[in-house]
């Protein structure tokens, strides 16, 4: 997941052609990012992805010939593995937090 901030900005015309503009801001974190050990790469009790040939020893890996299959299905290359529930996009607070939305106007500053 990419983290970042989203704005929208919403413009609206009201009466006496007055423009109205407001500005919603959206955080997106990623609370539980996934997680690869520098000493045990394609080890799943230390991290949550294992990589295709090559990757975590940095060995290269050589296909050869003129339009040679380079996609992840060639099993040379490969596809990384997601870890069961690694990417299960955990929330960001405690379990026992209850999430309350107020409407703008029950807001106090």
């Amino acid at each position: 997941m990419c983290q970042g901030i989203i704005q929208r900005i919403v413009s609206a015309q009201g009466p006496n052609n007055i423009n109205v503009t407001a500005i919603q801001t959206i955080w997106v974190v990623d609370c539980d990012p996934f997680y690869i050990d520098d000493v045990t790469c394609n080890d799943p009790r230390f991290s949550d992805i294992i990589w295709p040939n090559g990757v975590c020893t940095q060995t290269p890996v050589t296909i050869n010939g003129c339009g040679a299959d380079l996609s992840p299905d060639n099993p040379q290359l490969g596809r990384p593995v997601v870890i069961n529930n690694a990417d299960d996009n955990a929330p960001c607070y405690p379990s026992n937090t209850v999430m309350m939305y107020l409407p703008s106007s029950q807001m106090h500053a």
